[in-house]
């Protein structure tokens, strides 16, 4: 009996021992790896807009010209890269589609294909290109595009604003459509 009591006790120390060390390497491979860290953006903003559509769009008239101003405000940089861009105003125009449903006059579904500029502040300008996808239903919608030249050229542009349209829509067609705050990311 005390053999095989031994022989285990023998057994129990030596997993005991190899735990220990496998928890000593796997904690030193850790901490040798250093933290993780998520990808940090160039720039975050806070961003207010308006768009016009000529002619409104409707049920008769689904395409459009779509002219937009905003601006941007409160911007920080994370990464410090561009930390002296802190403020911006917007314009883009390009082509708008609408698709049904529609409420009345009023289109659900909406896809703006734009080129903009944004001017920062210490008078430097991004270009930029982008889609703007939106659900009026649910007042959900996307902003996706590129910088294609100034500060921050090739960073991606991301935006999730919540949109409201003309008040008049259901019965004149959508004429604005107006996104008051969201935050815009530059990555």
């Amino acid at each position: 009996m005390t053999t095989r009591r031994a022989m285990r006790s023998r057994r129990t120390a030596r997993s005991t021992v190899a735990l220990a060390g496998a928890v000593t390497l796997a904690g030193a491979a850790l901490m040798s790896a250093g933290p993780a860290q998520a990808a940090v953006g160039d720039l975050t903003c806070t961003a207010s807009a308006m768009g016009t559509f000529t002619p409104p769009l409707s049920p008769s008239n689904t395409t459009s010209t779509v002219n937009v101003t905003g601006t941007l405000t409160n911007c920080v940089s994370v990464n410090g890269n561009f930390s002296h861009l802190q403020s911006a105003t917007a314009e883009a125009s390009g082509s708008a589609t609408a698709s049904g449903p529609f409420a009345l006059q009023c289109p659900a579904l909406l896809t703006l294909n734009m080129k903009g500029t944004f001017t920062w502040q210490n008078g430097q300008k991004s270009k930029f290109t982008g889609t703007f996808n939106t659900d009026i239903t649910n007042g959900t919608a996307t902003f996706s595009g590129t910088i294609t030249s100034g500060p921050m050229k090739g960073d991606a542009i991301s935006v999730a604003p919540t949109v409201s349209p003309n008040a008049d829509c259901a019965t004149a067609g959508l004429k604005s459509l107006t996104a008051p705050v969201s935050a815009v990311n530059f990555a």
